[in-house]
C-alpha cells in the first residue's frame, strides 16, 4: 500500500500501478493521505470506556512532512458498545470508524522547500564573501545542506541558532548563523502556502460543527512558525475558533503516515481488520 495525496492521487495510483505491473506485484490499496493518517489516529486516539457508541470527534490534521503537506478534517467514530453475549460479529474495521469530510494536499510543500530557500540564501552570503559557487548535489552542497538542516533544527527550540559547514571552501569551515525572525522573513512565501491551505480546508466547512481537536504530525511541524500558523488559522475560522487556544495533539509520530497505510493495505489483503480494530 502507498498514501497518494488527493489533487495527486490519479496520478499516484496510475505510476503505482505502472511499478506493480511491472514488478509483478498485486496492488491492493492506493489510500489518500488522509485515509492513512485516519487509520493511524483511529487506533491511538485515546477514547473513554464511557465514549463506546457515542458520537464521533472531529478532528483537523495538519502533516507537514519531508517533502509535501496534507490538511484534512477527519471524523473519528469510537469504539462501539460492547457487544451482547453470542454476538460474534467482528469489530469495525479502523476505516470504517474514520470519515474524511475534507481534504488539501501539496505534494510540493515540505521541509525541503524549506531547506532548499535558506540554501539558496547561505549560497549567496558564501560566493559573495568567499568567490565560491555552492551548488547542490555537490560534496560543498552536501556540507551546506547538513548545516542549514541543523540550524533549522535548532530554531525549533532557541531563537537563534548557528552550524558550521566543515571544510567547505578550500579547507575552510563556514559559519552559519540565523534567528527566528530571520527564518520568518526568508520563509514567509512557503509559510503562506500553507497558511493558504489551512484557510482552505477551513473555509470549506464553514457550515460544519466546530472542530473538536487538532492533530500535528511531521517533522515540519516542530518549527514554531507553522505552529503559529495553525493556530492562527484556527481563530480566523468559524469552526476552529473555539479550540484555537488549546494545545495541539500529538498523538502520531512521524510514522504515522506509512503505518496507517500499512494497515489498510493489511485489511484489504485479509478482506477483515486487523489486530485491534475497534479499539483506541
Amino acid at each position: 500500500p502507498a498514501a497518494a495525496t488527493g489533487g495527486e492521487a490519479t496520478t499516484a495510483h496510475a505510476r503505482l500501478s505502472d511499478a506493480a505491473s511491472i514488478g509483478g506485484w498485486k496492488l491492493v490499496a492506493v489510500p489518500s493521505a488522509a485515509e492513512a493518517l485516519g487509520a493511524a489516529l483511529v487506533r491511538k486516539y485515546p477514547f473513554k470506556e464511557s465514549d463506546a457508541g457515542g458520537e464521533g470527534k472531529r478532528l483537523l490534521v495538519l502533516d507537514v512532512g519531508h517533502t509535501g503537506t496534507c490538511a484534512a478534517i477527519l471524523k473519528i467514530d469510537p469504539p462501539p458498545a460492547k457487544k451482547p453475549a453470542g454476538d460474534d460479529a467482528a469489530p469495525p474495521a479502523y476505516t470504517e470508524r474514520c470519515t474524511v469530510l475534507a481534504e488539501a494536499t501539496d505534494g510540493a510543500l515540505g521541509c525541503v522547500d524549506f531547506d532548499a530557500t535558506l540554501f539558496a540564501y547561505f549560497a549567496e552570503q558564501i560566493e559573495s564573501k568567499h568567490g565560491e559557487a555552492v551548488v547542490g548535489g555537490t560534496r560543498r552542497g552536501l556540507r551546506l545542506a547538513t548545516a542549514i538542516e541543523r540550524v533549522r533544527k535548532l530554531l525549533s527550540t532557541m531563537p537563534e541558532a548557528s552550524a558550521t559547514a566543515e571544510n567547505l571552501i578550500d579547507g575552510i569551515d563556514v559559519p552559519i548563523k540565523l534567528s527566528r525572525d530571520e527564518l520568518a522573513e526568508l520563509l514567509a512565501p512557503l509559510i503562506g502556502k500553507v497558511r493558504a491551505l489551512l484557510d482552505g480546508i477551513l473555509s470549506s466547512m464553514q457550515a460544519a460543527e466546530p472542530l473538536d481537536g487538532v492533530e500535528a504530525v511531521g517533522g515540519g511541524m516542530r518549527m514554531p512558525l507553522l505552529q503559529t500558523a495553525l493556530i492562527e488559522a484556527l481563530a480566523a475560522s468559524p469552526i476552529g475558533a473555539p479550540i484555537a487556544a488549546d494545545k495541539v495533539g500529538l498523538k502520531l509520530d512521524d510514522a504515522s503516515l506509512a503505518v496507517g497505510a500499512a494497515m489498510i493495505g493489511k485489511q484489504a489483503v485479509s478482506g477483515a481488520a486487523g489486530p485491534g480494530a475497534g479499539t483506541p
